[in-house]
């Protein structure tokens, strides 16, 4: 076990080394999974807040790949700070730069739903101003549906849930996600592998996102469970129920128990 004097924490510094960014072309030949499938992403209390709200925003910066992040779990202990962190993040587009990305009709679509609704949001400031808006409290079921552009796509809408204890974030995503992709950002090593034990999704990131998952692509063809160190990261594939799972996280930087 990794002492508390050896443990290091996630720096800005570490996610701007790490290849969290992979060239989306070359990943997709490896695993259609990594970009062809949502995100759902679960964030506690005890984790890099900073980090897990920049990858986000990176995310919901770019609403036309259909592999970004859809769902979000907060511990309810953190959504302060979480939505105060994200909020900072997230851009904002002139009309002229929605026209050019095609996102304009989108976003009016957008706008017009949850303008609707009697729940809170989080988008940036402004007019006019664009990024996937995060609404609490609803399912991705009442969003779906055409994006309003005739091109077939979902709306730009990330839901949001908050949650008390483990068990309760188990719950809501067996009954909220079917997304085979999911991102944990927590530094408690027990907590997330009870997240990753107890739920049947393929592909867990821990405090990580979006990491190409090649170096285990034999073993996932395989059904084998096998475990390797690569590029900073450690990977492992496991059988869990009849279900195999792939993990991923970067070596060396978690956890604490």
């Amino acid at each position: 076990m990794t002492s508390s004097s050896d443990k290091k924490p996630i720096t800005q510094s570490m996610l701007d080394k790490l290849a969290y960014d992979q060239n989306i072309e070359t990943t997709t030949k490896i695993t259609s999974t990594m970009t062809s499938n949502p995100f759902a992403m679960v964030i506690f209390h005890q984790s890099d807040i900073e980090a897990a709200t920049y990858k986000l925003a990176k995310s919901i910066d770019d609403p036309q790949t259909s592999g970004g992040v859809k769902l979000v779990f907060v511990q309810e202990s953190c959504a302060e700070r979480f939505t105060a962190n994200l909020k900072s993040k997230l851009k904002t587009y002139s009309e002229d730069q929605l026209q050019g990305l095609n996102l304009k009709d989108t976003i009016k679509q957008s706008n017009k739903i949850v303008s609707k609704l009697t729940t809170k949001t989080i988008s940036p400031e402004g007019p006019l101003s664009y990024a996937s808006i995060l609404v609490w409290d609803f399912s991705q079921e009442y969003f779906k549906g055409d994006s309003g552009a005739g091109d077939g796509k979902a709306l730009p809408i990330v839901c949001l849930f908050s949650f008390r204890t483990s068990k309760e974030a188990i719950a809501l995503i067996k009954k909220e996600t079917t997304n085979e992709n999911v991102s944990i950002w927590c530094e408690n090593q027990a907590m997330a592998y009870e997240v990753i034990t107890a739920t049947s999704l393929q592909n867990y990131y821990l405090n990580c996102f979006d990491v190409s998952l090649s170096p285990l692509h034999p073993y996932i063809q395989k059904a084998q469970p096998y475990a390797l160190v690569e590029n900073s990261y450690h990977y492992e594939t496991l059988q869990i129920s009849g279900h195999l799972k792939s993990i991923v996280f970067p070596f060396g930087t978690i956890f604490a128990n």
